[in-house]
């Protein structure tokens, strides 16, 4: 498979997970924001659930995938100037 190819696949899956990972941060916010004037359910979510835990821990993963992507990007690179 063409190293360039290769390279720009794996860009546009790292910007899909930005992508992903914005809309689960403004999420965050959302519940972190709820109060009890508020949306009842945002309320709920943030103290009588896991759900921001759940949110952080799918935050930390994005974040992983992200970090693992762009090493695989590096090491593509640092092939491709090596020939």
């Amino acid at each position: 498979m063409d190293n360039n190819y290769t390279v720009q696949q794996r860009i546009e899956k790292v910007r899909g997970l930005l992508d992903d990972l914005e809309t689960l941060l403004e999420a965050m916010d959302d519940l972190a924001n709820a109060d009890c004037d508020g949306s009842w359910l945002l309320n709920y979510l943030r103290n009588e659930t896991q759900t921001m835990q759940t949110l952080a821990a799918k935050r930390k993963r994005f974040l992983e995938e992200i970090a693992r992507i762009t090493n695989e990007i590096s090491g593509i690179i640092n092939d491709m100037q090596e020939l």
